[in-house]
């Protein structure tokens, strides 16, 4: 199975009074924990070593097919508006659209 995620993302510039986290400093470390999670999840949840676990009977099972999942995460932003520079260890798991 193919899939596509679309996920836009956005941190602007620091604005003193922001209302918004997007834009809030203090925020920064919040918002880059985020990102993260919102990038490995999908991976997580539909790679192809997913497996259900049964702690009673000891046991495991394959939960998703042996046929590989492809999963195109495509991260949109604005401009330089973004924090991707900052998680480079992740950038083979998602393509950049910048508008």
């Amino acid at each position: 199975m193919r899939v596509l995620l679309v996920m836009p993302h956005f941190f602007g510039a620091p604005v003193p009074d922001a209302t918004n986290r997007s834009r809030l400093a203090g925020a920064r470390a919040e918002r880059l924990r985020a990102l993260v999670a919102a990038i490995c999840s999908p991976h997580q949840a539909l790679g192809t070593g997913t497996f259900g676990l049964d702690h009673g009977q000891a046991r495991a099972w394959r939960s998703t097919s042996p046929e590989p999942d492809v999963l195109d995460l495509v991260v949109c932003t604005t401009g330089d508006a973004h924090l991707l520079d900052e998680v480079r260890a992740l950038h083979p798991l998602f393509r950049h659209h910048a508008t």
